[in-house]
């Protein structure tokens, strides 16, 4: 892999996860239960920051989903699968369990409630309703690794592995936009699964470009200006038909899709030369404290402070720039502090080993 490369893939993780807080902080300050009589919603402002917010939250986490299937089949095969998985358990596992099992302490400890009634309750939140609601795709990332070891026995067959993998991203897809919602919404754990549907085909995307393109993705052999320029215009012109035809259907769930890749090819590893210091590896960090800090903030102060339309949708832009840089800036100091207090063993182990 570049060194650059590398680089690359830490500040597109900041960044990324930085995107996500960036479009719950608007699902949050938009949430219609907040609003009261005297503060009517404005229907045209709300439809158009949604259509916006919304595009950039689909690009950051088909991002995670991609990358996190890359990683682990580049390099993955019979002899090391196992041990990539026991790795990834730790790396994904670890904190989630503990991030989950800071948020039932906090909420006990500032709110005197822990979050749930009875051991049901207890279990859920530890698994497919997580008490620290972000973070269940990390739970989604260990479920989709199961099918490694077989995937791998396979991998020498290319044209089975390819007709496989792209069975799953189509059939998936149609599956998600047709069938889904009206089969799974009446379980009980339906809309987790059926969001989950919803990413495999840019998991199973990442596992195929990981298995057989890995070398030219890491030593980014197709760069060139032209395709950079090319990728940027791209990614404009998904972002105007996302703008137009709103987020719902295949079309706009395509152009989001689109969009991340062209990100990627438009900003080159050249951009990213300087090695990442700590303040730029806290991703982990920042998807796990911004539903405990940045939500509660919301609904307890903003909403209450900020609430009117007057500054139009560019002021509601900006003000989500303002709410992410100083929870960015909180999880900066959060992670040093962490770093004086914890173990070097739990550190390690709530950060998923990469701060």
């Amino acid at each position: 892999m570049k060194q650059e490369v590398s680089y690359k893939i830490t500040y597109f993780n900041l960044f990324m996860a930085l995107a996500i807080v960036f479009y719950h902080w608007h699902g949050q300050f938009f949430e219609l239960d907040n609003f009261t009589v005297s503060q009517p919603v404005n229907q045209e402002l709300l439809t158009k920051t949604n259509i916006f917010f919304n595009n950039i939250g689909g690009v950051a986490v088909s991002y995670f989903f991609v990358l996190s299937g890359f990683l682990f089949y580049r390099d993955a095969d019979d002899t090391n699968v196992w041990k990539k998985m026991r790795r990834r358990i730790y790396t994904l596992g670890a904190p989630f369990v503990l991030w989950n099992a800071f948020k039932v302490v906090y909420d006990y400890a500032v709110f005197r409630y822990p979050g749930f009634s009875d051991w049901k309750g207890l279990v859920l939140g530890f698994t497919l309703e997580p008490f620290d609601g972000p973070l269940w795709h990390m739970l989604a990332l260990l479920f989709l690794m199961l099918v490694a070891p077989v995937l791998v026995k396979v991998k020498k067959n290319r044209t089975l592995v390819t007709i496989v993998l792209f069975a799953l991203v189509i059939g998936s897809s149609v599956f998600r936009h047709t069938v889904a919602q009206e089969l799974l919404a009446p379980l009980r754990f339906g809309r987790y699964f059926e969001r989950l549907i919803g990413y495999f085909p840019m998991y199973f995307l990442g596992v195929f470009l990981g298995m057989f393109y890995h070398d030219e993705i890491l030593f980014e052999k197709y760069a060139s200006v032209k395709l950079s320029i090319i990728a940027f215009i791209v990614v404009i012109a998904c972002g105007v038909v996302f703008w137009n035809m709103g987020e719902t259907g295949i079309i706009p769930i395509v152009c989001q899709r689109i969009q991340m890749f062209g990100l990627w090819i438009c900003l080159g590893s050249e951009l990213f030369k300087f090695k990442p210091l700590r303040p730029f590896k806290i991703s982990v960090v920042i998807y796990a404290l911004h539903q405990i800090t940045l939500i509660p903030v919301v609904n307890s102060w903003v909403v209450n402070r900020w609430m009117n339309y007057s500054y139009g949708m560019v002021g509601h832009i900006l003000l989500a720039f303002a709410a992410v840089l100083v929870l960015y800036l909180f999880c900066v100091a959060a992670v040093y502090m962490m770093k004086l207090v914890l173990s070097e063993k739990l550190f390690n182990a709530m950060s998923g080993g990469r701060i």
